[in-house]
């Protein structure tokens, strides 16, 4: 599965937020995601995950790859 690099970058934002009591992601607290798999999950349907993927994710067997970041995305025109 590739993902943008921001989820290499930023990991502690989207793992490990069992009973965080700050915010994480967007502002939600006690997100209760262990690991980027699981955080995903959250988002299966927006993310339109095929049931493989799903899977795959459920059993915490994904392979994920992060993309280079396109720097020209920051630039301004």
């Amino acid at each position: 599965m590739k993902l943008s690099k921001i989820f290499d970058w930023y990991s502690e934002d989207f793992e490990k937020n069992t009973n965080r009591k700050s915010e994480s992601w967007q502002g939600i607290k006690n997100v209760n995601t262990e690991n980027l798999s699981q955080f995903l999950l959250l988002y299966k349907t927006a993310l339109n995950l095929s049931s493989q993927q799903i899977s795959v994710l459920e059993q915490d067997n994904a392979e994920l790859e992060f993309l280079d970041y396109d720097w020209a995305l920051n630039a301004t025109q």
